[in-house]
Protein backbone atom coordinates (compact mmCIF):
# COMPACT_ATOMS: atom_id res chain seq x y z
CA UNK A 1 0.00 0.00 0.00
CA UNK A 2 7.86 9.72 0.54
CA UNK A 3 7.06 12.82 2.12
CA UNK A 4 9.94 15.04 2.85
CA UNK A 5 7.76 16.87 5.68
CA UNK A 6 4.89 15.29 6.54
CA UNK A 7 2.36 16.74 9.17
CA UNK A 8 4.79 19.76 9.77
CA UNK A 9 2.65 20.88 12.95
CA UNK A 10 4.01 17.25 14.49
CA UNK A 11 7.90 18.83 14.66
CA UNK A 12 6.69 22.75 14.55
CA UNK A 13 5.78 24.86 17.18
CA UNK A 14 3.42 26.64 15.02
CA UNK A 15 1.09 23.33 15.40
CA UNK A 16 -1.71 26.40 16.42
CA UNK A 17 -1.76 28.52 13.54
CA UNK A 18 -4.08 27.94 10.02
CA UNK A 19 -2.79 25.56 7.39
CA UNK A 20 -2.18 28.02 4.81
CA UNK A 21 -4.66 27.94 1.63
CA UNK A 22 -2.99 26.58 -1.29
CA UNK A 23 -2.36 28.96 -4.22
CA UNK A 24 -5.50 29.10 -7.00
CA UNK A 25 -7.92 26.97 -3.67
CA UNK A 26 -11.50 27.94 -4.31
CA UNK A 27 -13.18 29.42 -1.18
CA UNK A 28 -15.25 26.98 0.56
CA UNK A 29 -16.83 28.40 3.69
CA UNK A 30 -19.61 25.70 4.31
CA UNK A 31 -17.35 22.95 3.82
CA UNK A 32 -14.30 24.09 5.92
CA UNK A 33 -12.34 21.75 7.58
CA UNK A 34 -12.72 20.99 11.81
CA UNK A 35 -9.29 20.73 11.69
CA UNK A 36 -6.16 20.53 8.81
CA UNK A 37 -2.76 19.21 8.92
CA UNK A 38 -0.41 20.32 6.40
CA UNK A 39 1.46 17.70 4.54
CA UNK A 40 4.24 18.56 1.78
CA UNK A 41 4.14 15.87 -1.04
CA UNK A 42 7.20 14.25 -2.63
CA UNK A 43 6.99 10.96 -4.59
CA UNK A 44 5.11 8.84 -2.42
CA UNK A 45 3.44 11.06 0.11
CA UNK A 46 0.78 9.64 2.57
CA UNK A 47 -0.13 6.22 2.20
CA UNK A 48 -3.26 5.58 4.49
CA UNK A 49 -5.11 3.75 5.07
CA UNK A 50 -6.07 5.83 9.00
CA UNK A 51 -5.70 3.38 11.89
CA UNK A 52 -8.74 5.38 14.09
CA UNK A 53 -8.08 3.52 17.44
CA UNK A 54 -10.82 4.13 20.58
CA UNK A 55 -12.25 6.92 19.17
CA UNK A 56 -9.17 9.03 20.76
CA UNK A 57 -6.13 8.66 18.14
CA UNK A 58 -5.69 8.32 14.62
CA UNK A 59 -2.58 6.86 13.22
CA UNK A 60 -1.53 8.05 9.34
CA UNK A 61 1.61 6.87 8.31
CA UNK A 62 4.05 8.00 5.09
CA UNK A 63 6.26 5.41 3.40
CA UNK A 64 8.96 6.25 3.31
CA UNK A 65 8.70 8.81 6.77
CA UNK A 66 6.87 8.31 9.90
CA UNK A 67 4.22 6.76 11.67
CA UNK A 68 2.17 9.57 13.75
CA UNK A 69 -0.33 9.46 16.45
CA UNK A 70 -2.78 12.20 16.41
CA UNK A 71 -5.95 12.96 18.44
CA UNK A 72 -8.78 12.70 16.38
CA UNK A 73 -10.68 15.55 17.61
CA UNK A 74 -8.40 18.39 17.23
CA UNK A 75 -5.38 16.76 15.18
CA UNK A 76 -3.16 17.33 17.63
CA UNK A 77 -0.02 15.71 17.45
CA UNK A 78 0.60 13.10 20.38
CA UNK A 79 3.80 11.58 19.23
CA UNK A 80 6.05 10.22 15.95
CA UNK A 81 8.47 7.59 15.02
CA UNK A 82 10.65 6.01 12.55
CA UNK A 83 10.91 2.38 13.10
CA UNK A 84 11.68 1.52 9.86
CA UNK A 85 12.82 2.90 7.03
CA UNK A 86 10.36 2.21 5.09
CA UNK A 87 6.86 1.52 6.74
CA UNK A 88 5.08 -1.14 4.38
CA UNK A 89 2.17 -1.32 7.00
CA UNK A 90 0.86 -1.11 10.19
CA UNK A 91 -1.51 -3.28 12.48
CA UNK A 92 -2.95 -1.66 15.83
CA UNK A 93 -3.56 -3.77 19.30
CA UNK A 94 -5.10 -2.70 22.02
CA UNK A 95 -2.04 -1.28 23.99
CA UNK A 96 0.60 -1.64 20.85
CA UNK A 97 1.19 0.03 17.31
CA UNK A 98 2.79 -3.22 14.50
CA UNK A 99 5.02 -1.41 12.26
CA UNK A 100 6.74 -3.44 9.04
CA UNK A 101 9.66 -3.11 6.84
CA UNK A 102 12.93 -2.75 5.99
CA UNK A 103 15.06 -1.38 9.11
CA UNK A 104 17.61 -0.22 6.34
CA UNK A 105 16.31 0.87 2.67
CA UNK A 106 19.18 -1.79 1.41
CA UNK A 107 17.37 -4.41 3.23
CA UNK A 108 13.97 -3.92 1.02
CA UNK A 109 15.72 -5.70 -1.91
CA UNK A 110 17.42 -8.34 0.44
CA UNK A 111 14.13 -9.43 1.70
CA UNK A 112 14.97 -8.66 5.18
CA UNK A 113 12.26 -6.75 7.38
CA UNK A 114 12.08 -5.96 10.65
CA UNK A 115 8.46 -6.03 12.99
CA UNK A 116 8.55 -3.44 15.14
CA UNK A 117 5.98 -2.85 18.43
CA UNK A 118 5.93 0.07 19.39
CA UNK A 119 3.45 1.63 22.60
CA UNK A 120 0.39 3.03 21.28
CA UNK A 121 0.37 6.13 23.64
CA UNK A 122 3.60 6.84 23.82
CA UNK A 123 5.42 5.55 20.60
CA UNK A 124 8.26 3.79 22.50
CA UNK A 125 9.45 0.57 20.94
CA UNK A 126 8.88 -2.46 22.89
CA UNK A 127 10.48 -5.08 20.76
CA UNK A 128 11.94 -6.30 17.23
CA UNK A 129 11.67 -8.80 15.24
CA UNK A 130 14.07 -10.12 12.12
CA UNK A 131 12.44 -12.07 9.39
CA UNK A 132 12.11 -12.31 6.02
CA UNK A 133 9.84 -10.00 3.35
CA UNK A 134 6.56 -9.91 5.38
CA UNK A 135 3.59 -9.53 3.04
CA UNK A 136 0.94 -9.63 5.55
CA UNK A 137 0.59 -9.36 9.40
CA UNK A 138 -2.48 -10.19 12.02
CA UNK A 139 -2.88 -10.56 15.29
CA UNK A 140 -5.38 -13.29 16.72
CA UNK A 141 -8.88 -12.54 18.70
CA UNK A 142 -7.33 -12.97 21.74
CA UNK A 143 -3.91 -10.61 20.29
CA UNK A 144 -2.25 -13.13 22.16
CA UNK A 145 -0.19 -13.76 19.07
CA UNK A 146 1.01 -11.62 16.12
CA UNK A 147 0.41 -14.12 12.97
CA UNK A 148 3.40 -12.76 9.86
CA UNK A 149 3.91 -14.22 6.86
CA UNK A 150 6.53 -13.74 4.27
CA UNK A 151 6.93 -13.66 0.14
CA UNK A 152 8.99 -17.01 1.01
CA UNK A 153 6.13 -19.20 2.24
CA UNK A 154 7.24 -19.21 5.95
CA UNK A 155 4.29 -17.96 8.34
CA UNK A 156 5.61 -17.12 12.50
CA UNK A 157 3.68 -16.94 15.23
CA UNK A 158 5.01 -14.86 17.55
CA UNK A 159 4.25 -13.39 21.27
CA UNK A 160 2.30 -10.06 20.63
CA UNK A 161 3.78 -8.74 24.38
CA UNK A 162 6.94 -10.30 24.01
CA UNK A 163 8.05 -10.41 20.43
CA UNK A 164 9.52 -13.81 21.00
CA UNK A 165 8.81 -16.71 18.32
CA UNK A 166 6.28 -18.99 19.33
CA UNK A 167 5.91 -21.23 16.18
CA UNK A 168 7.37 -21.31 12.77
CA UNK A 169 5.35 -22.69 9.95
CA UNK A 170 8.18 -22.96 6.58
CA UNK A 171 7.74 -22.75 3.41
CA UNK A 172 6.74 -26.00 1.20
CA UNK A 173 10.13 -27.80 0.17
CA UNK A 174 8.65 -30.33 -1.58
CA UNK A 175 9.78 -28.45 -5.28
CA UNK A 176 13.03 -26.32 -5.48
CA UNK A 177 11.34 -24.95 -8.72
CA UNK A 178 8.64 -23.60 -6.41
CA UNK A 179 8.09 -19.57 -6.91
CA UNK A 180 6.56 -18.82 -3.61
CA UNK A 181 4.80 -15.48 -3.24
CA UNK A 182 1.43 -14.89 -0.69
CA UNK A 183 -1.51 -13.32 -2.05
CA UNK A 184 -3.60 -13.37 0.75
CA UNK A 185 -3.97 -13.98 4.97
CA UNK A 186 -7.33 -14.82 6.42
CA UNK A 187 -7.62 -15.81 9.74
CA UNK A 188 -10.55 -18.05 11.15
CA UNK A 189 -11.27 -19.25 14.15
CA UNK A 190 -7.95 -21.09 15.54
CA UNK A 191 -7.06 -21.06 12.21
CA UNK A 192 -4.35 -19.23 9.84
CA UNK A 193 -5.34 -19.01 6.18
CA UNK A 194 -2.69 -18.46 3.55
CA UNK A 195 -2.89 -18.54 -0.41
CA UNK A 196 0.56 -18.54 -1.82
CA UNK A 197 1.88 -19.04 -5.40
CA UNK A 198 3.56 -22.09 -6.22
CA UNK A 199 4.69 -23.14 -9.91
CA UNK A 200 1.53 -22.40 -11.92
CA UNK A 201 -0.90 -22.46 -9.64
CA UNK A 202 -1.97 -20.62 -6.29
CA UNK A 203 -1.87 -22.97 -3.59
CA UNK A 204 -4.17 -22.42 0.07
CA UNK A 205 -2.22 -23.71 2.83
CA UNK A 206 -4.28 -23.86 6.49
CA UNK A 207 -2.14 -23.60 9.04
CA UNK A 208 -2.84 -24.14 13.11
CA UNK A 209 -2.39 -21.19 15.22
CA UNK A 210 -1.57 -22.72 18.40
CA UNK A 211 1.49 -24.92 17.24
CA UNK A 212 1.98 -23.94 13.43
CA UNK A 213 1.24 -27.12 12.38
CA UNK A 214 -0.33 -27.50 9.07
CA UNK A 215 -3.80 -28.84 8.54
CA UNK A 216 -4.57 -28.61 4.88
CA UNK A 217 -3.83 -27.78 1.49
CA UNK A 218 -5.31 -27.49 -1.74
CA UNK A 219 -4.11 -26.19 -5.09
CA UNK A 220 -6.58 -23.85 -6.42
CA UNK A 221 -7.10 -25.58 -10.07
CA UNK A 222 -9.76 -25.34 -12.60
CA UNK A 223 -11.77 -27.63 -14.81
CA UNK A 224 -14.16 -24.88 -15.57
CA UNK A 225 -13.72 -23.40 -19.92
CA UNK A 226 -16.13 -20.77 -20.95
CA UNK A 227 -18.94 -21.34 -22.73
CA UNK A 228 -18.47 -21.31 -26.70
CA UNK A 229 -15.04 -22.08 -26.82
CA UNK A 230 -13.23 -25.01 -28.97
CA UNK A 231 -10.63 -26.81 -26.65
CA UNK A 232 -8.53 -29.59 -28.30
CA UNK A 233 -9.72 -32.99 -26.96
CA UNK A 234 -6.53 -33.51 -25.37
CA UNK A 235 -7.07 -30.28 -23.46
CA UNK A 236 -10.25 -30.52 -22.49
CA UNK A 237 -10.03 -32.38 -18.99
CA UNK A 238 -6.79 -30.97 -18.42
CA UNK A 239 -6.73 -28.70 -15.22
CA UNK A 240 -5.60 -25.36 -15.53
CA UNK A 241 -3.80 -23.52 -12.70
CA UNK A 242 -5.16 -20.56 -10.90
CA UNK A 243 -4.89 -17.37 -9.64
CA UNK A 244 -6.65 -16.28 -6.75
CA UNK A 245 -8.15 -12.82 -6.52
CA UNK A 246 -9.88 -12.06 -3.27
CA UNK A 247 -10.27 -13.62 0.39
CA UNK A 248 -12.65 -13.24 2.95
CA UNK A 249 -13.66 -15.36 5.85
CA UNK A 250 -17.28 -16.15 7.55
CA UNK A 251 -19.81 -18.60 8.54
CA UNK A 252 -17.03 -21.09 9.17
CA UNK A 253 -15.60 -21.20 5.59
CA UNK A 254 -13.39 -18.86 3.81
CA UNK A 255 -14.24 -17.93 0.27
CA UNK A 256 -12.01 -17.32 -2.85
CA UNK A 257 -12.35 -16.47 -6.42
CA UNK A 258 -9.83 -17.96 -9.11
CA UNK A 259 -9.52 -17.44 -12.80
CA UNK A 260 -7.42 -20.11 -15.27
CA UNK A 261 -3.79 -18.49 -15.39
CA UNK A 262 -2.64 -21.41 -18.01
CA UNK A 263 -5.76 -20.62 -21.00
CA UNK A 264 -4.05 -23.15 -23.79
CA UNK A 265 -3.14 -19.28 -25.61
CA UNK A 266 -7.06 -18.45 -24.66
CA UNK A 267 -5.84 -15.33 -22.87
CA UNK A 268 -8.94 -12.83 -23.57
CA UNK A 269 -11.05 -15.37 -22.26
CA UNK A 270 -11.23 -15.70 -18.34
CA UNK A 271 -13.98 -17.55 -17.05
CA UNK A 272 -14.13 -17.18 -12.87
CA UNK A 273 -15.06 -19.81 -10.13
CA UNK A 274 -16.22 -18.53 -6.48
CA UNK A 275 -15.24 -21.22 -4.70
CA UNK A 276 -16.26 -21.72 -0.52
CA UNK A 277 -14.12 -23.96 1.05
CA UNK A 278 -14.32 -25.71 4.29
CA UNK A 279 -10.92 -25.46 7.16
CA UNK A 280 -10.12 -29.21 6.10
CA UNK A 281 -9.39 -27.71 2.78
CA UNK A 282 -13.15 -29.46 1.42
CA UNK A 283 -14.68 -27.22 -1.24
CA UNK A 284 -18.21 -27.17 -0.03
CA UNK A 285 -19.99 -25.68 -2.82
CA UNK A 286 -18.31 -23.59 -6.54
CA UNK A 287 -19.92 -20.82 -8.39
CA UNK A 288 -19.25 -21.08 -11.96
CA UNK A 289 -19.41 -18.28 -14.50
CA UNK A 290 -17.74 -16.43 -17.02
CA UNK A 291 -16.70 -12.94 -15.12
CA UNK A 292 -17.29 -11.70 -11.46
CA UNK A 293 -16.96 -7.51 -11.18
CA UNK A 294 -15.19 -7.00 -8.07
CA UNK A 295 -14.95 -8.31 -4.24
CA UNK A 296 -17.99 -10.11 -3.81
CA UNK A 297 -19.73 -8.82 -0.12
CA UNK A 298 -19.77 -11.19 2.61
CA UNK A 299 -22.62 -10.21 5.31
CA UNK A 300 -25.05 -11.79 7.95
CA UNK A 301 -24.54 -15.12 6.47
CA UNK A 302 -25.16 -13.91 2.61
CA UNK A 303 -22.82 -13.42 -0.35
CA UNK A 304 -23.85 -10.32 -2.73
CA UNK A 305 -21.59 -11.04 -6.05
CA UNK A 306 -22.03 -8.87 -9.24
CA UNK A 307 -21.31 -11.64 -12.19
CA UNK A 308 -21.73 -11.70 -15.83
CA UNK A 309 -22.65 -15.44 -16.34
CA UNK A 310 -21.81 -15.49 -20.20
CA UNK A 311 -20.80 -13.50 -23.10
CA UNK A 312 -24.39 -11.25 -24.21
CA UNK A 313 -25.95 -12.15 -21.27
CA UNK A 314 -27.03 -9.33 -19.02
CA UNK A 315 -24.97 -8.44 -16.19
CA UNK A 316 -26.84 -9.53 -12.46
CA UNK A 317 -26.02 -9.33 -9.10
CA UNK A 318 -27.05 -12.03 -6.78
CA UNK A 319 -27.04 -13.07 -3.28
CA UNK A 320 -25.98 -16.79 -1.81
CA UNK A 321 -26.50 -18.66 1.04
CA UNK A 322 -22.91 -18.53 2.76
CA UNK A 323 -23.55 -22.20 3.72
CA UNK A 324 -25.01 -23.65 0.42
CA UNK A 325 -24.44 -21.66 -1.88
CA UNK A 326 -28.01 -21.75 -3.09
CA UNK A 327 -29.45 -18.03 -4.43
CA UNK A 328 -31.68 -15.92 -2.40
CA UNK A 329 -32.24 -13.51 -5.50
CA UNK A 330 -31.23 -12.13 -8.36
CA UNK A 331 -31.29 -8.53 -9.94
CA UNK A 332 -29.84 -7.23 -13.20
CA UNK A 333 -28.69 -3.44 -13.77
CA UNK A 334 -29.56 -1.14 -16.15
CA UNK A 335 -27.64 -1.21 -19.46
CA UNK A 336 -26.76 -2.75 -22.26
CA UNK A 337 -26.07 -6.98 -22.49
CA UNK A 338 -22.11 -7.06 -22.73
CA UNK A 339 -20.30 -8.50 -25.44
CA UNK A 340 -16.59 -9.13 -23.49
CA UNK A 341 -15.60 -8.73 -19.92
CA UNK A 342 -15.73 -5.52 -18.05
CA UNK A 343 -13.69 -5.97 -14.96
CA UNK A 344 -14.69 -3.62 -11.96
CA UNK A 345 -17.89 -2.35 -13.62
CA UNK A 346 -19.22 -1.70 -9.70
CA UNK A 347 -18.71 -1.79 -6.00
CA UNK A 348 -21.14 -4.00 -3.49
CA UNK A 349 -21.28 -2.30 -0.33
CA UNK A 350 -24.26 -3.23 2.58
CA UNK A 351 -25.25 -0.61 4.76
CA UNK A 352 -27.80 -0.01 7.09
CA UNK A 353 -29.79 -2.70 5.59
CA UNK A 354 -29.32 -1.41 2.25
CA UNK A 355 -26.99 -3.24 -0.77
CA UNK A 356 -25.50 0.08 -2.39
CA UNK A 357 -24.01 -0.71 -6.09
CA UNK A 358 -21.67 2.05 -7.16
CA UNK A 359 -20.39 2.44 -11.05
CA UNK A 360 -19.16 5.29 -13.09
CA UNK A 361 -23.22 5.76 -14.09
CA UNK A 362 -25.05 5.46 -11.35
CA UNK A 363 -25.41 4.66 -7.42
CA UNK A 364 -27.92 2.10 -7.10
CA UNK A 365 -29.70 0.54 -3.46
CA UNK A 366 -31.32 -2.47 -2.97
CA UNK A 367 -33.22 -4.23 -1.04
CA UNK A 368 -30.91 -6.43 1.06
CA UNK A 369 -34.10 -9.49 1.70
CA UNK A 370 -35.61 -9.42 -1.78
CA UNK A 371 -33.11 -7.34 -3.76
CA UNK A 372 -36.04 -4.95 -5.18
CA UNK A 373 -34.89 -1.63 -6.42
CA UNK A 374 -35.18 1.34 -3.99
CA UNK A 375 -33.61 4.29 -5.86
CA UNK A 376 -31.39 5.04 -8.06
CA UNK A 377 -28.71 8.20 -8.26
CA UNK A 378 -26.73 9.61 -11.17
CA UNK A 379 -22.85 9.70 -10.61
CA UNK A 380 -21.62 11.92 -13.53
CA UNK A 381 -19.44 9.55 -14.68
CA UNK A 382 -16.60 9.58 -11.82
CA UNK A 383 -15.64 6.55 -10.06
CA UNK A 384 -15.70 5.55 -6.53
CA UNK A 385 -11.97 5.32 -4.68
CA UNK A 386 -13.90 5.10 -0.73
CA UNK A 387 -17.45 5.32 0.62
CA UNK A 388 -18.31 5.65 4.15
CA UNK A 389 -21.79 6.26 5.78
CA UNK A 390 -22.42 8.98 8.31
CA UNK A 391 -25.33 11.18 9.86
CA UNK A 392 -27.64 9.28 7.35
CA UNK A 393 -25.46 10.54 4.52
CA UNK A 394 -23.57 8.02 1.74
CA UNK A 395 -19.88 9.96 1.45
CA UNK A 396 -17.85 8.98 -1.78
CA UNK A 397 -14.55 10.32 -2.64
CA UNK A 398 -14.95 10.41 -6.25
CA UNK A 399 -12.24 10.52 -9.54
CA UNK A 400 -13.23 11.63 -13.06
CA UNK A 401 -11.02 12.58 -16.05
CA UNK A 402 -7.97 11.40 -14.55
CA UNK A 403 -8.52 13.73 -11.29
CA UNK A 404 -9.49 13.35 -7.93
CA UNK A 405 -12.36 15.57 -6.69
CA UNK A 406 -14.09 16.19 -3.55
CA UNK A 407 -16.66 14.01 -1.74
CA UNK A 408 -19.91 13.43 -3.10
CA UNK A 409 -22.91 12.99 -0.53
CA UNK A 410 -26.09 11.27 -1.25
CA UNK A 411 -29.23 10.76 1.44
CA UNK A 412 -28.98 6.71 2.47
CA UNK A 413 -32.92 7.25 2.38
CA UNK A 414 -33.32 8.18 -0.91
CA UNK A 415 -30.35 8.43 -2.88
CA UNK A 416 -30.71 12.77 -3.38
CA UNK A 417 -27.45 14.05 -3.72
CA UNK A 418 -26.60 17.32 -1.65
CA UNK A 419 -23.74 19.67 -1.59
CA UNK A 420 -20.27 17.95 -2.10
CA UNK A 421 -17.51 18.47 0.23
CA UNK A 422 -14.63 20.23 -1.63
CA UNK A 423 -11.94 21.20 1.23
CA UNK A 424 -9.81 23.44 -1.52
CA UNK A 425 -7.85 20.26 -2.00
CA UNK A 426 -8.16 16.93 -4.66
CA UNK A 427 -9.89 14.59 -1.64
CA UNK A 428 -8.30 10.62 -2.41
CA UNK A 429 -10.21 9.20 0.46
CA UNK A 430 -11.77 9.40 3.23
CA UNK A 431 -12.25 7.52 6.56
CA UNK A 432 -14.76 7.96 9.39
CA UNK A 433 -13.32 8.53 13.26
CA UNK A 434 -15.08 9.57 15.94
CA UNK A 435 -18.37 10.93 14.42
CA UNK A 436 -15.10 13.54 11.95
CA UNK A 437 -15.12 12.40 8.32
CA UNK A 438 -10.75 12.24 7.80
CA UNK A 439 -10.04 13.14 4.53
CA UNK A 440 -6.33 12.09 2.90
CA UNK A 441 -5.97 15.29 0.24
CA UNK A 442 -3.10 15.86 -1.92
CA UNK A 443 -1.47 18.23 0.71
CA UNK A 444 -3.68 17.32 3.80
CA UNK A 445 -5.15 15.74 6.19
CA UNK A 446 -8.38 17.21 7.50
CA UNK A 447 -11.15 16.73 9.59
CA UNK A 448 -14.86 17.61 8.49
CA UNK A 449 -18.18 17.14 9.99
CA UNK A 450 -20.19 14.92 8.12
CA UNK A 451 -23.60 16.46 8.16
Amino acid sequence: MIARRLLTSAVSPSEGRPAATPKNAVSQPANRPHWKRDIVLDHYALNGPLFPSDGELIYPYSRARSIYALTVATGSPRWSARPVARVHDIQLTKSSVLAVGPAEASREFMHQYDIVSLEKKSGKEVWRYKTGRVTSVLTTEDESLVIAACDSGDVYGLGTGSGKMAWHAPAPTSNASFDIRLIHLKLLDKLAVTIYREDDTDVVRIIDLRAGKLRGRRELRSYFRPRGVAIPPSDSSRPSGANARWLAIGSGLFYVVIHPSNQNGLNSNRPMELLAIEPNGTIRWVLRTYEISDAPGLHNGVLYVEHLPEIGSAREIIALDAQSGATRWSFQPKGPKSTEATAHAAALLVAENVLLRDSTDDLQALDLATGKALWSASTSGATTNDMVIAAGLIHRTTWANGKSGGVMRHRIADGIEIAALKPDLEVRSVTLARGLLMLQTDQALCAVEPG
